[in-house]
C-alpha cells in the first residue's frame, strides 16, 4: 500500500496525540482523518509503532535539527536492519518483501522525524512560554505587568513571548486558574479558550475550563465573557458567575449571582451547584470514579462546604442532603435515586 496522502497528514494533531497532549475536539478531528481511508489508518499505526519503538526517548529531536535527527534515526534503522540480516531464520524468497517493507518503514520514519523536528521548532517559536501542572500540583505564575495566575491541578496555559508588548493574551488550554490582573486600558488582558474569551475590566477572577463547559467566577471588579462564535458578550461584576456549554453556539450562557466558590477558588465550596458539577470536582480532588446510575439526579442542586472530609464522609453528606443513595463496587462509587 502506498501512502499517497502523507503530505496531507495532520502532523500537529498526530504528534499531540502521541504525546498524550490532545484536546477532545482535536482528537475528534484526528479520528475523522484516520477513519477516512485505510491508507490513513495504516500510516497512523506505523507512526505509533515508530514513536513507541524508536522515538520514545526523543530528547534529541527537541533540537529541531533535521540533520542531527535524521542521523540518529538512521543509526537506529541500521541497527534494526543488521538485526534482521543476522537472523538465521530469514528465508531468501522473502528478502525482497522484507527489503521493500524496510524501505517503506524508513521513508515514513524519515518524514516523521523531519515533521516532528519542524513541529517542535514551530511550537517553540510560536507558543511562547508554557506552564502546566499535574495531579495534586499548584503553581503561581508572575507576569511582567504585575499580574499573576494561580494554576490548580491538571492545568495548562501558554503565554506569548510578546506578552505586555503588543497584547496581553493568555491561551488557556485546560484546567482551573485564578487570575489577578493589573488593569491597563491600552493593552487589555484577555484569556483565550478557543470557543470563548474572558476580557479583564479591572478585576480578579477564576476560570474552570473543561472539554464540555467553561465557568467564570468574578471575585472583584468586572470581567467580560465573549462567545467567540458570535461575539455575544456578557459583563459580570464581583460576586457573579457564568456557565457556558461548549458546542452549543446558539445557547445563551447562564449567569448566576453570588454562586459557586468565588471567594475560595479551587476549594470544595458549593452554592446551588448542580450535582454533576460537584461530582466532576470530587473526582479530581479524590481521584475516585463516581458514576450516576440514575441520570435524573445529576441535575439536583447542592449547597455546602466539603473541605477536609474523607470521600466516604462526602458521599454520606451528599446522600443525606439530596435524598439519594450510593454504593461502591470495585473502587467505583455509584449514585442512584433513593
Amino acid at each position: 500500500m502506498e501512502f499517497s496522502s502523507e503530505h496531507r497528514a495532520p502532523w500537529d494533531l498526530i504528534i499531540s496525540s502521541l504525546q498524550n497532549n490532545i484536546s477532545t475536539e482535536e482528537d475528534a478531528q484526528l479520528q475523522q482523518w484516520i477513519s477516512s481511508s485505510d491508507e490513513n489508518q495504516e500510516l497512523f499505526n506505523q507512526l505509533k509503532q515508530i514513536w513507541a519503538e524508536e522515538l520514545n526517548d526523543y530528547a534529541i529531536y527537541r533540537e529541531a535539527d533535521e540533520t542531527v535527527a535524521w542521523k540518529a534515526l538512521r543509526l537506529k534503522l541500521e541497527e534494526k536492519s543488521n538485526e534482521e540480516n543476522a537472523n538465521g531464520n530469514v528465508v531468501k524468497g522473502d528478502f525482497n518483501k522484507r527489503h521493500i517493507k524496510l524501505i517503506r518503514w524508513t521513508s515514513v520514519a524519515a518524514i516523521f522525524v523531519i515533521m516532528i523536528g519542524s513541529f517542535i521548532w514551530y511550537k517553540a517559536n510560536q507558543s511562547g512560554n508554557i506552564y502546566q501542572t499535574g495531579k495534586n500540583e499548584q503553581q503561581t505564575v508572575l507576569l511582567s505587568d504585575g499580574s499573576s495566575i494561580k494554576l490548580y491541578q491538571n492545568t495548562r496555559i501558554e503565554i506569548s513571548k510578546d506578552y505586555n508588548k503588543s497584547d496581553r493574551v493568555i491561551t488557556f488550554k485546560r484546567g482551573e486558574a485564578f487570575f489577578e490582573v493589573n488593569h491597563n486600558e491600552q493593552i487589555p488582558f484577555v484569556v483565550d479558550m478557543g470557543a470563548a474569551s474572558v476580557k479583564d475590566i479591572g478585576t480578579s477572577f477564576y476560570i474552570q475550563n473543561r472539554n464540555d463547559s467553561i465557568k467564570l467566577f468574578v471575585k472583584s471588579g468586572e470581567a467580560a465573557f465573549i462567545n467567540n462564535a458570535n461575539n455575544d458578550t456578557r459583563e459580570l461584576s464581583a460576586g457573579m458567575s457564568l456557565k457556558f456549554q461548549r458546542g452549543k453556539i446558539n445557547s445563551a450562557p447562564v449567569i448566576l449571582i453570588d454562586s459557586a466558590s468565588v471567594n475560595n477558588p479551587g476549594l470544595l465550596h458549593f452554592e446551588n451547584t448542580e450535582l454533576s458539577d460537584v461530582i466532576l470536582k470530587l473526582q479530581e480532588v479524590y481521584n475516585k470514579k463516581i458514576v450516576f446510575v440514575d441520570s435524573v439526579i445529576a441535575n439536583k442542586k447542592f449547597t455546602g462546604h466539603l473541605d477536609g472530609q474523607s470521600i466516604e464522609e462526602v458521599m454520606n453528606i451528599l446522600s443525606k442532603s439530596l435524598n439519594i443513595k450510593y454504593f461502591t463496587k470495585n473502587g467505583v462509587y455509584y449514585l442512584k435515586k433513593e
